[in-house]
């Protein structure tokens, strides 16, 4: 029999380590993170009581809930688990609530057809390798000499806060509270000289330590503040011969697409945003790397 029921870390940490294998990276204390959001979102499948997949349903805000990591192990897909999940992860949301998605991109007419999704746009997924990276970065002459970049703790807590709540469209403390302080987690905050918030960038270690690095989330003002930025947090990764993975919404940012492309990036498939009631709150066009998977 499958069944849904709310997470238990060790089940989760099970599954966690099939996602390592097929190569989602996730983050090495995700789940913790996510938790933090929405202790209620997290969500562990399981057929005849072994755990095969899970999903987190974070809700944002009464109108909106971020759909995310949907995940069932290789052998259990194709028996209808997923769609099982989705529908028990949803039952008890608003039909007037807005659920929103990064869908792999064969996944997204799946998701139209069996539950009202709309695509909206790509976000290519790419690697990058840090030592080049830091090379390309310290030849690229930007014009941000008022620019100020600082570690997170150097900043106040409740305007980096702020930022990001305008920046993602929701206020998410409790996940940035436990995300910046994560095992591994190198983060970088660019102040203005008039001492106000313009971009910042996180990256986190993955679970399996040879997939290297996660980068995101990344909000930026401009191309110049988000290279500053990188810059100053390559810096202080260790093992530079490590990858950095990243999401970005090119589509949505012309800048992020040319940082990229200054950074040489390895396209390693897409992902598409998805919802079932138009665009959320948020300024995608100044994200240049996305919380992922």
């Amino acid at each position: 029999m499958f069944a849904l029921r709310q997470h238990t870390s060790d089940c989760i940490f099970k599954v966690m380590s099939s996602m390592s294998k097929e190569k989602w990276r996730p983050g090495r204390e995700d789940v913790e993170c996510f938790i933090e959001w929405d202790p209620t979102g997290v969500y562990i499948g399981e057929l005849n009581g072994k755990p095969i997949g899970f999903v987190y349903m974070i809700k944002l805000h009464p109108t909106c809930c971020n759909f995310r990591c949907f995940f069932i192990e290789k052998t259990y897909r194709g028996n209808g688990y997923g769609i099982e999940m989705f529908k028990i992860a949803t039952k008890d949301l608003s039909p007037s609530q807005n659920i929103i998605a990064y869908s792999m991109t064969d996944m997204v007419q799946k998701y139209k057809n069996r539950f009202g999704f709309q695509d909206y746009w790509i976000a290519p997924v790419f690697s990058i390798n840090l030592s080049s990276a830091l090379k390309k970065l310290s030849q690229f002459q930007t014009n941000s000499n008022s620019l100020v970049v600082k570690t997170f703790k150097e900043i106040d807590f409740k305007a980096l806060r702020d930022y990001d709540a305008v920046m993602f469209g929701y206020q998410r403390e409790a996940f940035l509270n436990r995300f910046l302080i994560t095992l591994g987690t190198h983060a970088r905050v660019a102040v203005s000289s008039d001492g106000t918030i313009v971009g910042y960038v996180v990256s986190r270690a993955t679970y399996d330590t040879n997939d290297g690095y996660r980068l995101g989330p990344f909000y930026a003002n401009s191309l110049d503040i988000a290279i500053a930025l990188l810059k100053a947090l390559l810096k202080d990764i260790p093992t530079q011969e490590s990858s950095l993975i990243l999401d970005v919404p090119t589509s949505r940012n012309p800048d992020a697409k040319r940082l990229v492309e200054i950074l040489d990036g390895a396209h390693l498939f897409d992902t598409t945003f998805i919802a079932t009631k138009g665009i959320p709150n948020g300024h995608i066009e100044h994200c240049f790397a996305l919380v992922a998977p």
